[in-house]
């Protein structure tokens, strides 16, 4: 499935649609949603509302163009309970931001995070960017009892046990990490690192427990998996982060598989030569080589490919 994919309304009219509207003509496209910016920022206003937080709209405004976004509150600055620069310090550290934006009301101190999709200064979009230019920015307040968003404090587990044969049977956690929507995991092939894919790919030190590198892929990944020497470390995801390899060793790009935008699941073959790659009802193999494709195989559903890496 693509990303958002932008449709204009008529000249000289204004419509706006219900959050399931724009789900239902994105399903239709394989896309995420379907609309414009106002549509955009109802879908996102629906969706913090779900998870039980406080959203609004902004309406961005000048003499030649409009534009409207979606915020989320994220607290009183003068409430002792306040989780604002938690929050803020969080998502700079988890999507590696050199600043996020937010209103902060003078009077109230209330703090309001921008969702939308701004560029930043290396050139990437992404939700708590740089505001719309505009000369007038007008709220619509979405209810008056307000939520903050909150961060959930997840403590990493210290433990010295290993899984040993004898007491393999018992169930002994040795680690939680704290992420937002992990997809999958994918153990190296010795064992010695963690592969976790979310918005980013993060990779963990087995013995510590560390993190020790993140593959900086601005976009959700679906899917990881390590070649059979260890060295590469293949993704699947949305978008432009469709199918690539990744060297373990530094995090670079080795290879991206440009002609395929979204896929479910990657996993070697046992020579490491070949990759399969999940996309909708097939299953490609590609030479990991020169990227080239080798077959195809349909499916009569929807795919995903779950590694198996112990």
């Amino acid at each position: 499935m693509k990303g958002w994919g932008y449709i204009a309304d008529p000249l000289g009219s204004e419509k706006n649609q219900y959050a399931n509207e724009t789900i239902k003509k994105g399903k239709e496209q394989a896309r995420t949603g379907m609309g414009d910016c106002d549509d955009f920022a109802i879908l996102m206003a629906a969706l913090v509302e779900s998870i039980g937080a406080t959203p609004r709209i902004v309406l961005a405004y000048d003499s030649s163009t409009g534009h409207a976004y979606t915020e989320v509150y994220l607290g009183d600055l003068g409430s002792e309970d306040n989780q604002v620069e938690e929050v803020i310090q969080w998502l700079r550290e988890k999507y590696l931001l050199d600043n996020v934006y937010v209103h902060i009301n003078p009077e109230t101190k209330d703090v309001w995070l921008n969702l939308d999709w701004g560029q930043d200064s290396r050139g990437n979009s992404h939700p708590c960017g740089p505001f719309f230019k505009a000369k007038d920015h007008r709220v619509v307040a979405m209810r008056d009892a307000m939520t903050p968003l909150r961060v959930i404090k997840i403590h990493r587990m210290q433990s010295t046990r290993a899984i040993l044969p004898q007491n393999s049977g018992e169930i002994i956690q040795l680690a939680q990490l704290n992420l937002v929507s992990p997809k999958q995991v994918a153990w190296s092939p010795v064992g010695n690192l963690l592969a976790v894919s979310d918005y980013n790919i993060y990779l963990y030190d087995t013995r510590t427990w560390e993190q020790v590198r993140i593959i900086d892929t601005r976009g959700w990944i679906n899917s990881v998996a390590f070649s059979p020497d260890g060295k590469i470390l293949a993704s699947a995801g949305m978008g432009s982060n469709g199918v690539k390899l990744w060297d373990v060793a530094n995090g670079g790009e080795k290879l991206s598989f440009d002609d395929i935008s979204s896929a479910n699941g990657v996993d070697f073959s046992p020579d490491g030569k070949i990759l399969a790659v999940a996309v909708d009802m097939t299953v490609k193999l590609l030479d990991v080589e020169n990227g080239h494709g080798s077959s195809l195989i349909s499916m009569g559903s929807q795919v995903s490919l779950y590694t198996n890496s112990y």
